[in-house]
């Protein structure tokens, strides 16, 4: 072609479109920002090409002109914009020229009406509303959509948060009107609408005669006879969507769920039906042998979390159906190799597939559908037993296989990910996150798969990546968080993969500041970096970065604790300019962002601008008994406040409350907590001027009566959380309750701690509380007063928990099926401490169905051992919290076990456990390294050694909290080993340890609290811990009996931030030397004295 032939522009967004805008798994908007570079006609011809545009605060005032640049946008998103700016810009769309068609403003508090009205009277052309996860949505709203937008062919409802304290939350007669109004709906979405029933649907399919789409998610007042009503009007629906179904019980059978024939015959009726999502159900083999024999032409099934189905329904539905796309069996147990494989023939249309959680698929499984599938297109094998039988791949290649996820594959090694390298030659998203077999195999990967764009690493703490030595062009997206990567690794990065567009580094504790800067530097395109908890990494690389890569539009910074002293003159530095050169607001956004807590003490004398941004930025303020003088002073210098807390005064303060009510604040949050009575007119004069606060807090009160309850609720109508729980002498009555109730409209959250026809009036509960008194029943054996079957079976109906604590209940078996059964996939929090009567069976049943646990009580469970928490672990993949303090049968083994099979666990508690002793899991030569763990509670363990505690901060280096109080058996030296390999402790608590010798010849610079009260140090130790440990913040040496004024000075002397010392019971230190200390150590907030 010669040079001055010029291409039309017509060929130019042809190739353009072809190029960019067809290429799957790709977000093709960042490709234009370089292209409309190259010439005035390729910005013209990618100016028209873009079609969808995400609107965010920054945004905001170039929007105009953006509207402009982009005449053929027909997609915005405004989830990201504040919402108090959503009614002006539907406003400014509705006076421009642009051809919308989708809106999205999910994730607001409400839907903006007076821009909606707006939009109404100039957009005709809108067919798509999205309004996911908004804040409040009630019937009026609906009603309001229905008359803005009267042609939407789409509408998204789902997951509305606050359906509890609505006057008026979606209901069927809302739905009804909606499906009267909008005659052209085609798709509607109604997931987590609790207080729907069998009408709304019956309307939608009657009243919508386009509807094709029905989408339904943990909606569980809708039964089965009112699904199966609503097909029977519109046989013409092409998709169905429903969850947690078929949850009635079979006559003679008390536990089983079932399918009603009635819905069976009502599904088949829907001849056009291509796509079927029935995610969390119980189904049954006859519901998809009937649908095979019908011969509805399927392509899309989804059967995630099903039960009571086998695999002779899944293969007779299969063997007939051979039109299937889309096929998800997550968490199908049954399926195995030999019957992936035997499935795979009938799957030659298969595009994606999901067996994730099927713990009997292996290799073979992948090679099978590889070679028995040739439009493959992606896989997600997940948590399987993948890597764990080594298979030889017989020469199969699949090109059409783009995206593998192999997360949670503990077994997986380098030669499986390099021999599924080998058969997906063509990859292009790769996941192996938490697959911590994995080193070097990685590079061989990236070698054999060069079209790579996203692969994440995250939690494969063996990843090694130094022996990458080429060019790897297109990877975009890298994720690396809670790795083991380090400088070295990031420098390597930077060289080879300099299109990076996504770097996560999230939890990567080797990784500091000199290691970013080379990424940064060299790959040129970075668009977004996450750095949160990179402790190594200064925060003063933050603005470094901000002004030397402008490509960058996101970044995550390390975290906040950081001194701001240590990045504020590189700040200033790199920018060349003074305090004063940056505005107030700068600097104030500034602030917000990384200080925090006792850092802003030491801002405030940098000079007065710094003064009052800190004053401001003060939301939260405790007051004592010596603070009292001084309030009216505090409450004028933090306008700001927030959150005031006068919980920890002694004495009777009644004028108080009247000074608050006074001061012009605008409080959210008061807690009352541990006063002897309620001031009544305390209590009005605050309401009166602080109608809006949303929190109170009043436990431990001396006198509670029902007047109380009322005062409250008439003082503060928009309270939203009230904790009246504990009153040392109780007068509440029911009436008082009901009548707080009755005046509360907006109360989330209460805590009157005093169950089953309460938890049925309000089945949406996301948390509940309260304990089962143990009770025993004279006679024979004196036996436990069992728990009530009507409570047993209230439980059924919570739907929508998140949070259960039961500490020191009588439970049972049953009652955990009972929860396993109401939460299910919500449930994040279990609290089973000190519970009796329930067993293994009955605590691996519910963790096995509510696998979305993140902390977990188990304290007291004494029948639990290291075998038992092996299997528990396999279901706990996403925990972050556990206790299992005096469960007396587990040692070392269960530590270990935890690390190695729960991969974002950040707490461990295993007080007065069988720690010390070696398990199976000891002999193991290579522990797993988990860099998650941040705190570790090992309290009274009385057999625990310096070569246990050695190992265990082996396992976690990057602990930050130590608790060995009463460990007899650790000494100095072992903790001084300790102290070597984990660098980030910030608080260690070795109380009543025994230990005498503390000989570090290091320094300890982030150890902040040192707890040594009942140790036998003497001098010479506190000599080295004040040179060693300059910036403690918290000493406790409470009855250290050896301890003398001249070990004292010296740590008053050396510690510069101390804040706190106590020295209760230090016999040889007298309260005339604690005056000296007062006047040394102006930093000092509380000391202890001798004789206090």
């Amino acid at each position: 072609m010669s040079e001055d032939l010029e291409l039309p522009e017509e060929c130019w967004e042809l190739v353009l479109k072809f190029l960019i805008l067809n290429r799957p798994n790709s977000d093709s908007h960042h490709y234009f920002e370089s292209l409309s570079l190259l010439s005035t006609q390729f910005l013209s011809i990618t100016n028209r090409l873009r079609s969808s545009l995400t609107v965010c605060n920054q945004t905001l005032p170039f929007l105009p002109r953006l509207l402009l640049r982009f005449p053929s946008l027909t997609s915005l998103d405004l989830t990201r914009l504040h919402h108090s700016h959503l009614d002006a810009l539907l406003r400014q769309l509705s006076r421009s020229a642009v051809p919308l068609q989708s809106l999205n403003i999910s994730g607001h508090p409400r839907l903006p009406a007076n821009g909606l009205r707006a939009l109404a009277k100039k957009r005709v052309t809108l067919t798509s509303l999205t309004c996911s996860h908004m804040g409040s949505l009630k019937n009026g709203d609906l009603l309001l959509v229905a008359e803005c937008l009267p042609f939407l062919e789409e509408l998204d409802l789902s997951f509305p948060e606050d359906t509890d304290n609505s006057t008026d939350p979606v209901s069927d007669a809302g739905i009804e009107s909606l499906s009267l109004a909008l005659p052209k709906l085609r798709k509607v979405n109604l997931s987590g609408n609790f207080f729907i029933h069998d009408p709304s649907i019956l309307s939608l399919c009657k009243n919508c005669h386009s509807l094709d789409e029905l989408i339904i998610f943990e909606c569980h007042f809708i039964s089965q006879l009112g699904i199966a009503s609503a097909l029977l009007e519109r046989p013409s629906l092409r998709s169905f969507s429903v969850s947690n179904f078929g949850c009635g019980t079979k006559k003679g059978d008390s536990s089983r769920p079932y399918v009603t024939s009635d819905f069976i015959a009502a599904l088949l009726t829907l001849k056009t039906l291509t796509c079927l999502d029935l995610s969390s159900s119980s189904i049954s083999d006859e519901l998809l042998c009937c649908i095979a024999e019908e011969g509805i032409p399927l392509k899309k099934l989804v059967l995630q979390g099903c039960c009571n189905y086998s695999y002779i329904g899944v293969l007779c539905l299969l063997s007939t159906c051979r039109f299937v796309e889309h096929l998800d069996l997550q968490n199908a147990e049954f399926l195995c190799d030999q019957r992936v494989e035997e499935l795979s023939e009938f799957l030659g249309n298969l595009v994606s597939i999901n067996v994730s959680g099927c713990r009997m698929v292996t290799d073979s499984a992948l090679i099978a559908l590889a070679r028995n599938c040739p439009l493959l297109n992606e896989v997600k094998m997940g948590a399987t037993d993948v890597g764990k039988r080594m298979v030889e791949d017989d020469g199969v290649v699949n090109c059409q296989v783009k995206s593998l996820y192999l997360g949670r594959n503990s077994c997986l090694k380098d030669p499986s990910i390099e021999m599924f390298a080998s058969v997906c030659p063509s990859l292009e998203v790769l996941d192996l996150s938490s697959c911590r077999g994995i080193s070097e195999g990685v590079v061989e990967v990236l070698r054999r798969c060069c079209e790579v764009r996203r692969l994440s690493l995250a939690f494969c703490s063996g990843v090694k990546l130094t022996g990458l030595n080429f060019q790897v062009l297109k990877l975009e997206e890298l994720n690396l968080s809670g790795s083991r990567v380090d400088d070295e690794a990031l420098s390597v990065i930077s060289k080879c993969c300099r299109g990076l567009l996504h770097l996560d580094l999230e939890n990567c504790s080797c990784v500091t500041a000199k290691g970013v800067r080379q990424v940064v530097e060299k790959c040129t395109l970075l668009r977004e970096i996450n750095l949160v908890s990179c402790y190594e990494v200064e925060a003063s690389v933050v603005a470094w970065m901000v002004f030397s890569r402008p490509s960058l539009r996101r970044i995550m910074a390390p975290p906040k604790g950081t001194p701001l002293a240590s990045w504020l003159p590189h700040l200033l530095k790199n920018t060349k300019m003074s305090v004063k050169d940056f505005p107030e607001e700068c600097w104030e956004l500034v602030f917000r962002f990384l200080g925090h807590g006792h850092h802003f003490e030491s801002l405030s004398m940098v000079c007065k601008q710094f003064l009052s941004i800190t004053n401001r930025l003060q939301f939260s303020l405790t007051i004592y008994d010596p603070t009292i003088p001084l309030l009216p002073g505090l409450l004028l210098r933090f306008s700001r406040l927030k959150i005031l807390d006068l919980s920890h005064l002694k004495g009777h303060h009644e004028g108080l409350l009247h000074q608050i009510s006074q001061s012009g604040l605008d409080l959210d949050l008061l807690n009352l907590s541990n006063q002897r009575t309620l001031h009544v007119d305390g209590l009005r004069e605050v309401g009166s001027k602080m109608t809006h606060l949303r929190v109170l807090i009043c436990s431990n009160i001396g006198s509670l009566r029902d007047s109380h309850l009322v005062v409250m609720a008439y003082c503060f109508p928009f309270l939203e959380e009230l904790d009246i729980s504990f009153p040392l002498d109780s007068q509440a009555s029911d009436f008082g309750v009901l009548k707080l109730s009755s005046m509360l409209e907006n109360l989330r959250k209460i805590n009157v701690s005093g169950i089953a026809s309460a938890i049925r009036i309000r089945p949406s509960l996301n948390s509940i509380s309260f304990n089962i008194e143990k009770k025993r029943i004279h006679g024979p054996g004196l036996r436990l007063t069992p728990i009530d079957l009507d409570l047993v079976d209230s439980f059924r109906s919570l739907k929508r928990l998140t949070a259960i604590d039961l500490s020191n209940s009588v439970i049972s078996d049953e009652f955990l099926f009972a929860v396993a059964e109401g939460g299910g996939l919500l449930l994040r929090k279990l609290n089973l401490q000190d519970c009796c009567n329930c067993t293994f069976s009955g605590i691996s049943y519910v963790l096995s169905k509510c696998q979305s646990i993140q902390c977990l009580d188990l304290r007291k469970a004494d029948f639990l051992t290291d075998q038992c928490i092996s299997k528990l672990s396999m279901f706990l993949l996403g925990l972050t919290s556990i206790n299992l303090s005096g469960c007396c049968q587990l040692t070392n083994s269960t530590f270990f076990i935890l690390t190695r099979n729960c991969p974002l666990l950040s707490e461990i508690k295993m007080e007065r456990a069988y720690l010390g002793v070696e398990g199976e899991e000891d002999s193991m030569k290579d522990l797993v390294v988990n860099f998650e763990v941040k705190k570790v509670y090992l309290g009274d363990n009385v057999l625990l050694s310096d070569a246990s505690l050695i190992k265990f901060a082996s396992v976690c280096p990057s602990l930050e909290l130590l608790d060995l109080t009463g460990c007899e058996g650790v000494s100095g030296e072992g903790i001084v080993e300790v102290l070597k390999r984990c660098c980030e402790i910030r608080h260690l608590n070795l109380a009543y340890t025994g230990i005498e010798v503390f000989d570090i010849d290091f320094q300890v610079s982030k150890l902040e609290v040192l707890n040594l009260s009942g140790s036998r140090i003497e001098d010479e130790a506190l000599s080295i811990i004040s040179r060693m440990c300059s910036g403690l913040i918290l000493l406790d040496i409470q009855s250290s009996w050896h301890v003398t004024p001249k070990g004292v000075e010296e740590v008053v002397e050396n510690c510069r931030a101390l804040k706190e010392l106590n020295l209760k019971n230090c016999k040889m230190v007298s309260d005339d030397f604690v005056a000296w200390v007062e006047f040394s150590r102006p930093s000092l907030r509380t000391i202890v004295t001798p004789s206090e």
